[in-house]
């Protein structure tokens, strides 16, 4: 979805631009692939012991991990061999670069390290919209960017309020992972802060981008954009309510894509961008 974002949120939806997103929807989840093979491969030991992360594959020993040394030089082949399609002009490569190198510094180091890993996570998301924008050769707007960050934080801290609840409620003896642990109770007021806060400052740049000369130039019909940002913030703070009622016990893209109300949610805002193309 993300990928797709540039082209959605410009109005340069066409027939070339939909297939060149879906060929980079294909090529950033191989790669991504291989980043969650290094990743779910070191912490084999703390995902079988945890409630949700042992129903992973190699967690649950549905994938034998001596299969990884042949998967990993297949998944390279495929990517390789769909980059050539592109235009070397674009920053694919040292963006799929930049992305493997984070990945790896967040799997030996970054998730250690409090609040910075919540920081990482969130770059990890703008690179795929970035991504988008280069595939497309899409200009992204200031107003992306600004609401990127913090939205993508708001997501990373609802995230770690998540596993903390889940982490809490499990049965077992987790003494000897328990010193690992970034992220606890007493952490929750202020997880609980950084949501909210920057759940608000990301709609502020919603709202700046609505009241901007350059909303005239994305939309025909002015009043879909305020429809669209109404039922993005009503999720958002539908979200935020559940979070703190302990209510999901997902992670919260998991739940989205299993959630009735965001389901509909994201039905509703396709519908209104196809509309605006009329």
């Amino acid at each position: 979805m993300l990928i797709f974002c540039p082209i959605f949120l410009a109005n340069q939806i066409n027939f070339n631009n939909i297939i060149t997103c879906i060929q980079g929807f294909i090529i950033f989840s191989l790669f991504s692939s291989l980043t969650y093979i290094v990743n779910d491969t070191m912490d084999l030991h703390s995902d079988r012991i945890d409630k949700l992360k042992k129903k992973r594959p190699l967690s649950a020993f549905k994938l034998d991990i001596n299969i990884i040394k042949f998967l990993i030089p297949i998944l390279i082949f495929f990517i390789v061999f769909l980059l050539s399609f592109f235009s070397y002009e674009n920053n694919l490569i040292f963006i799929l670069l930049g992305y493997f190198f984070l990945t790896i510094s967040y799997t030996f180091l970054l998730k250690n390290l409090f609040m910075v890993d919540i920081i990482a996570l969130s770059i990890f998301y703008f690179l795929r919209i970035y991504f988008g924008s280069e595939i497309t050769d899409t200009e992204i707007s200031k107003n992306l960017i600004y609401f990127s960050f913090p939205f993508f934080i708001f997501l990373a801290s609802v995230k770690r309020n998540i596993e903390i609840d889940n982490f809490d409620n499990q049965e077992i003896n987790v003494n000897l992972v328990s010193k690992k642990r970034l992220y606890s109770e007493k952490n929750k007021k202020l997880l609980n802060f950084i949501m909210i806060f920057t759940f608000v400052v990301s709609q502020f740049y919603i709202v700046n981008f609505i009241f901007s000369d350059s909303i005239t130039i994305y939309y025909k019909n002015q009043i879909i954009p305020f429809i669209l940002i109404f039922i993005f913030i009503f999720w958002c703070i539908r979200i935020i309510y559940l979070t703190l009622l302990k209510k999901i016990n997902l992670d919260p893209i998991e739940f989205a894509i299993k959630d009735k109300i965001s389901i509909t949610v994201g039905i509703l805002m396709i519908l209104l961008f196809s509309f605006n193309l009329i």
